[in-house]
């Protein structure tokens, strides 16, 4: 024995359907055009929190999905917010109210779809 917890093993979103919900959220933002990629917030706590892993950017709560997103800055910031608002809601499928945020307006759009890169200056997830 090395004294080493051994990690949690990843939620099974098959298994687990509030892991299915927040990855297929996920997945449903971040393919929307103009989303450059989900965020934690400025404090890093926006997040839905799984046996073994967390969902940076998703929040499933009582009142709703909370989608944290940064985008382009080359589009309209309305038209991304409602088409991520409309992927999202399909993709949840149970009627829940969907609520987005732009946390951030990435000028250059340069990061990889679904990056953790830390906001300048935060040193937190993006």
């Amino acid at each position: 024995m090395t004294g080493r917890a051994l990690p949690a093993p990843a939620a099974d979103p098959a298994a687990d359907p509030a892991a299915a919900a927040a990855h297929a959220v996920r997945a449903a933002a971040l393919a929307v055009p103009g989303v450059v990629r989900l965020s934690a917030g400025p404090l890093g706590e926006v997040g839905t929190y799984l046996a073994g892993e967390r969902v940076a950017g998703v929040r499933l709560a009582p009142d709703g999905v909370h989608v944290h997103v940064v985008v382009v800055a080359d589009l309209p910031i309305p038209g991304t917010a409602a088409a991520v608002r409309a992927a999202v809601a399909a993709a949840a499928g149970d009627g829940s109210p969907v609520h987005v945020h732009v946390e951030d307006v990435d000028p250059a759009g340069q990061q990889p779809r679904g990056s953790q890169v830390p906001h300048r200056g935060t040193g937190k997830d993006a």
